[in-house]
């Protein structure tokens, strides 16, 4: 991304999410670092992913929402 970056300046990013297991503590620095330091090279950043993905990562335990 950072060859990206230089070579178009200014970067609009997509990111789809299928499926998420957790993420290593050190890989979550390295990304919040670059993320901060490069928080300026994108115009516009969107995440898609499923509600149901969404629901049972952050409302584990509500089983309500879950269809």
């Amino acid at each position: 991304m950072k060859a990206d970056i230089e070579k178009h300046g200014k970067l609009r990013l997509l990111e789809e999410i299928r499926s998420f297991e957790g993420i290593d503590p050190i890989t979550l620095w390295k990304d919040a670092q670059f993320r901060l330091n490069h928080v300026a090279d994108f115009t516009y950043a969107a995440v898609v992913a499923g509600a149901e993905w969404i629901l049972r990562t952050f409302f584990p335990r509500s089983s309500k929402f879950i269809r």
